[in-house]
């Protein structure tokens, strides 16, 4: 018996108003937007958990001009499901629209990842967009105290030295810090070209001292994310290992224009263009990753939409 979807991760475009130098969904073109009538085909599915998590993102999901829509039609089906939109911060003005349409209507634990990727090296993984981040989350923290925010840093080669000080921004102002390696990705972030995100041998061990300091403040009060802080380290270390993953057997990842992803290191299994999320997720082409997984377990990622125990 096929597992119901647990998490479902929509991209809600491909637009990207910055240039980040670990990521090249800003160059794709044509520019998409994801159809309402594709996410009612989602909302529908019988194939659905009734915990469902439902998260947005992009590219940059506040440069959807239906956003407000989309919205709406989660909360109507699904008010309990929304989860948490990821934004790059720097659109205080369609975050702060958003959050004064929706912010009586999102449930509690409704979480709104922003990128920050560091306060000394930020604007050059990220482009000149520092300044703007840090209003918009000012502006979150004193309008809108009940919205939680959670900063995302992505280690690279430019900003591993920078983990630390940004740990501590967050420590001070209050924030959750969730922190992951760059991948390459080439169903998603890394279409149009590899990018060279390998770290050398002095850069691996200075990363794990970060870290292995975050871990040990992390141990007692969030086990959760100081447990994914520790397989970070055992990867740095070259200790990474083949593990069972459950990623392609509750979870989808469905891009702008239809396609949909048990795991976006693995190919497609299907299009919503074509096929209800029904006959995708119990089509074969699903069937045989999860059969690889349960043979062979998987090493391709250490990210929060991976590696899932």
């Amino acid at each position: 018996m096929t597992n119901k979807i647990k998490k479902i991760n929509i991209a809600v475009t491909n637009k990207c108003n910055l240039k980040c130098i670990m990521c090249d969904i800003w160059k794709e073109n044509p520019k998409l937007d994801f159809p309402l009538n594709l996410l009612e085909k989602v909302l529908q599915s019988k194939s659905l958990d009734k915990d469902v998590d439902i998260s947005l993102t992009g590219g940059e999901p506040f440069l959807n001009k239906d956003l407000f829509k989309i919205t709406k039609k989660i909360l109507i089906t699904h008010a309990k499901n929304f989860k948490a939109i990821s934004t790059n911060g720097t659109l205080n003005q369609e975050i702060t629209n958003f959050l004064q349409q929706f912010k009586n209507l999102l449930p509690k634990d409704f979480s709104l990842y922003i990128s920050l990727d560091g306060i000394n090296m930020h604007n050059k993984q990220r482009g000149k967009s520092l300044k703007k981040i840090i209003n918009t989350i000012n502006n979150l923290k004193h309008n809108y105290p009940e919205i939680d925010i959670k900063i995302k840093f992505t280690i690279t080669p430019l900003n591993y030295l920078d983990i630390i000080p940004t740990w501590k921004f967050c420590e001070e102002n209050n924030l959750e810090f969730k922190v992951k390696i760059a991948e390459y990705a080439e169903n998603y972030t890394n279409k149009l070209e590899e990018k060279e995100l390998k770290f050398n041998k002095k850069s691996k061990i200075l990363i794990n001292m970060q870290l292995s300091e975050i871990y040990l403040k992390k141990l007692s009060s969030d086990k959760k994310n100081a447990q994914f802080i520790k397989n970070l380290i055992e990867k740095m270390s070259d200790k990474n290992k083949k593990i069972y993953c459950k990623t392609p057997f509750e979870r989808i990842f469905i891009m702008p224009g239809g396609d949909v992803y048990s795991c976006i290191h693995f190919d497609k299994i299907g299009n919503l263009n074509k096929n209800s999320l029904d006959e995708i997720w119990n089509s074969e082409k699903a069937k045989k990753i999860r059969r690889e997984i349960n043979q062979n377990n998987c090493d391709k990622c250490l990210a929060y939409h991976g590696r899932t125990r």
